[in-house]
């Protein structure tokens, strides 16, 4: 048995005292720390304390490593990577292809010679991304999107010009038409979008935002989280993302605490 070394990941959604605390490093952090990797990704794999990587045990040697019935299922290879999230704040949207999208989209970038760390690259390795959650603390998980009658309706009520488009697609056209209208934005173009919905989402947490009804709904501050994600992230991270212009309500959700966004 061998103690590993892993990486801490910070991104801006990260928390300043739960990784500190997990880690009993000092807290809080000087910045957010987000993931902390445990396994044999070659991006980023834990170390022994000799100095080899995981990634390098396996290699050396790999039906020691992970038994000849791992590697005669899997090949030589771990078959997974452990993460310990720490969340401070929304996170990112995140969208994983199937394995066989996976492994086309990789062939075909590796055809076109991009680089694994280029700034257009989406698939930096061939294999799908099953995810398995174990909540160690109370959690929200967000998964899917809401009707699109209800997003289109919920756009007709946040009146953002610049979203227009994107009510069009959805109400014309549905889903999979307003996902390609809202990555198909033209990069100049997304940031006034982006702080146009983010000035909406500001007047929501202000309680400023006029009170209107759509049939039987009416929107009002204490709406629930779960139906006003979008508007806290934006809130949180007005900045250029395009993500923040997609409207999304659990399809799968545990909610253990309430609506704390709106603190």
């Amino acid at each position: 048995m061998f103690p590993l070394i892993n990486e801490v990941l910070r991104y801006a959604w990260g928390s300043r005292t739960a990784m500190a605390e997990f880690l009993g490093s000092p807290s809080p952090s000087a910045e957010p720390e987000a993931e902390l990797w445990i396994g044999a990704y070659p991006a980023c794999p834990s170390k022994l304390p000799d100095g080899r990587t995981l990634l390098q045990l396996i290699a050396d040697d790999p039906q020691a490593a992970l038994s000849p019935a791992g590697v005669a299922r899997f090949g030589p290879r771990l078959p997974f990577l452990m993460k310990v999230l720490t969340i401070g704040a929304p996170l990112s949207l995140q969208a994983h292809p199937n394995a066989a999208q996976a492994a086309a989209g990789f062939a075909a970038e590796e055809a076109a010679g991009l680089s694994l760390d280029a700034p257009a690259r989406n698939y930096r390795d061939g294999r799908h991304k099953p995810e398995l959650l174990c909540a160690l603390t109370p959690v929200e998980a967000f998964c899917g999107f809401r009707p699109a009658a209800r997003t289109v309706a919920m756009l007709d009520m946040l009146g953002v010009s610049e979203l227009e488009g994107l009510r069009h697609e959805l109400s014309a056209r549905g889903l999979t038409a307003a996902v390609d209208w809202i990555f198909g934005l033209p990069e100049g173009g997304v940031h006034g979008m982006v702080r146009a919905l983010g000035a909406a989402a500001r007047a929501v947490d202000r309680g400023t935002w006029p009170m209107r009804c759509t049939g039987s709904r009416v929107w009002r501050r204490t709406t629930p989280v779960t139906e006003v994600w979008c508007w806290h992230c934006c809130v949180s991270f007005c900045d250029s993302s395009r993500g923040r212009l997609s409207t999304f309500r659990p399809g799968a959700c545990t909610p253990t605490s309430p609506a704390s966004a709106w603190r």
